[in-house]
């Protein structure tokens, strides 16, 4: 993590990310406090996405038998 040069950035994002469950039932996702920002965790959730949208995880029985990392 020490060669990332915004890790510690992300993970200070990443700290002050939050969820909230609106009264309509939706939830909103959003930093902490009105300085905060939130824009390398948008970046990590789309990379991580499109990682997803392109490798579908396995439905084989075999896949469910190996660990989880």
């Amino acid at each position: 993590v020490a060669d990332l040069p915004y890790a510690r950035t992300l993970l200070e994002e990443l700290a002050s990310f939050d969820a909230e469950i609106r009264p309509t039932a939706r939830v909103s996702f959003r930093p902490r406090g009105d300085q905060q920002h939130d824009d390398l965790v948008m970046a990590l959730a789309l990379a991580c996405w499109y990682f997803r949208k392109l490798n579908p995880p396995s439905t084989s029985p075999e896949a469910f038998s190996l660990p989880f990392y």
